[in-house]
């Protein structure tokens, strides 16, 4: 037996649906690709998406973003919830304007700031319209179903508990959480 410890990868700055703490490793390493990212509407109004990722130590939650496309419009609201579908934190519940604004950009939206322990959690975005835009990717469905990406039709704003249903879209937004406030 080693007298060292095992070894961990400390969490990255920020972690998105795309990132291998997420299903991007998952997805990427089963040749399973993400098409390039586009601005587009969102896929349908105040629906959410909630995407699984693991981190392995703890991290510091200051914030969390969506890169907004060529339109702004509506509301947009982000979180994080529990692998059981509770609520720990979102920009709605942090008391922040969730209004969409800035266009091709990356969007932050301050949150309480929260420490997530070592384990599985959910990022979760939602939408108030169709008309705003954010750059997203297309996925195969079978493959997010697969790797436990869930959606919620009415969930804006992000309700404090998920009610995960089957993945019906191909679609995955560019969003994202960071540890940063800069």
């Amino acid at each position: 037996m080693s007298m060292f410890p095992p070894f961990r990868t400390p969490p990255p700055p920020t972690i998105t649906p795309f990132h291998d703490d997420s299903i991007g490793r998952a997805l990427t390493g089963n040749n399973f690709l993400f098409a390039g990212a586009v601005s587009a509407v969102y896929i349908t109004a105040n629906m959410a998406f909630y995407v699984p990722f693991i981190i392995s130590e703890s991290f510091p939650l200051k914030r969390m973003f969506v890169h907004n496309g060529a339109t702004a419009s509506g509301a947009t609201d982000l979180g994080v919830f529990t692998n059981e579908g509770n609520r720990i934190v979102s920009a709605n519940s942090s008391g922040n304007v969730l209004t969409q604004a800035g266009v091709s950009l990356i969007q932050y939206y301050d949150v309480t700031d929260t420490v997530l322990t070592p384990g599985q959690y959910y990022m979760a975005i939602s939408h108030s319209d169709i008309v705003g835009t954010v750059f997203r990717s297309a996925a195969p469905i079978h493959a997010t179903r697969q790797y436990g990406v869930f959606q919620q039709a009415t969930a804006h704003p992000l309700p404090a508990t998920a009610t995960f249903a089957a993945m019906a879209s191909i679609y995955m937004p560019m969003f994202g959480l960071s540890q940063r406030t800069f």
